[in-house]
C-alpha cells in the first residue's frame, strides 16, 4: 500500500498519543490541587493548539508543546511567567481589561487577543479560559489556545 494512504491516519495517532499525554500531565496537577473540573470533557469538547496552566497570580505552572509550535517560545522561557509577555503594541486594551474582569469572576470564557510570535510576527489568539477550583479553594486557570483568521 501507498505511504499517502497511511499518513492520514498515523498524524491522526500521534496526535490522539498527544492528547493523551497532556491529559495525563493534566491529570497529575489535578490530583496534586484536587480540581473538580472533568478535564476530558473540556479537552475533547473545545478545539486549541496551545495549553497554558497558571496558578492564582497568574504565573505559568506549564505549556504544551502545542504552545512552543504556535509561539515560537520554549517551553522553559514561559514558565513562571504571566502570559501577558505573548502581548505587544497592537494588543487591544479594552480586550485585555476584559480578560481580567472574566478571569476575576472565576467563570469560563472565551475571547480574541492579539498576541506576538518570538519572531515578532502577530496573530489572532483564541483563548477558552476554564477556572479549575481546588478543594482548599487554591485557583488554577487552564487556557485552551489556538491560531484564528
Amino acid at each position: 500500500m501507498c505511504w499517502e494512504f497511511y499518513y492520514p491516519k498515523y498524524q491522526q495517532n500521534l496526535k490522539e498519543a498527544e492528547r493523551e499525554t497532556e491529559l495525563k500531565t493534566l491529570h497529575k496537577y489535578s490530583g496534586k490541587f484536587n480540581w473538580k473540573t472533568d478535564l476530558k470533557k473540556v479537552l475533547k469538547t473545545y478545539p486549541y493548539k496551545a495549553l497554558i496552566l497558571t496558578n492564582e497570580t497568574k504565573r505559568i505552572l506549564w505549556v504544551n508543546d502545542g504552545f512552543s509550535e504556535m509561539t515560537g517560545y520554549p517551553k522553559s522561557y514561559a514558565i513562571n511567567r504571566s502570559p501577558v509577555f505573548l502581548q505587544g503594541e497592537n494588543t487591544s486594551e479594552a480586550v485585555k481589561l476584559r480578560i481580567s474582569e472574566k478571569i476575576e469572576r472565576n467563570k469560563p470564557f472565551k475571547e480574541v487577543v492579539v498576541n506576538y510570535r518570538k519572531n515578532g510576527e502577530m496573530y489572532n489568539c483564541e483563548i477558552q479560559i476554564f477556572p479549575l477550583t481546588g478543594s482548599n479553594n487554591s485557583i488554577h486557570f487552564l487556557a485552551l489556545e489556538r491560531e484564528v483568521a
